[in-house]
């Protein structure tokens, strides 16, 4: 596999660890561990601490603009990273040649740029509530969402921060 993950599934995935930390009662490690795990059948393995480092960003950002809906924040992210591209144009998933799943030849990511997209995101949707996810929206509702579509749901313990 010599395919790297494309920047809005890191960052859709950065957005669902987030907020799984928040929801669930386990360490920021072990879901880190999970989902490095996983991106690591479809793409060259990002480790657990780089996704582990973003979403602390992303946690960050939440406390210093003193958030009280973070897990709605979150969920409206990973929501719009999914969904549109640069621009609110519809991200087409699948397409007749090729497909968004398709890997980067070379990473087009970092740390510090998903956490600046995501604080930019944050401010933006205080303006323009429209970039909320809509009413009810999970991952598994992903239309053609492939493998993706199962991330929210995938089953995490405390082996997994081993």
């Amino acid at each position: 596999m010599n395919k790297y993950c494309p920047d809005w599934i890191f960052s859709a995935v950065v957005a669902l660890i987030a907020n799984r930390y928040l929801a669930d009662d386990l360490g920021l490690d072990a879901f880190a561990n999970k989902y490095s795990e996983i991106l690591a059948k479809y793409y060259v393995q990002i480790p657990p601490d780089v996704l582990e480092e973003a979403a602390e960003g992303y946690l960050r950002v939440l406390i210093e603009a003193e958030s009280e809906d973070a897990i709605e924040v979150l969920t409206a992210y990973s929501y719009n990273q999914i969904t549109f591209e640069t621009g609110l144009a519809p991200r087409k998933l699948k397409g007749l040649f090729s497909s968004a799943f398709d890997g980067d030849k070379d990473p087009k990511f970092t740390v510090l740029q998903s956490v600046r997209d995501f604080k930019a995101f944050l401010y933006m949707m205080r303006s323009k509530p429209e970039l909320a996810a809509p009413v009810g929206w999970t991952w598994t509702l992903i239309e053609d969402g492939e493998w993706l579509k199962d991330l929210e749901t995938v089953e995490v313990s405390i082996l997994d921060s081993l």
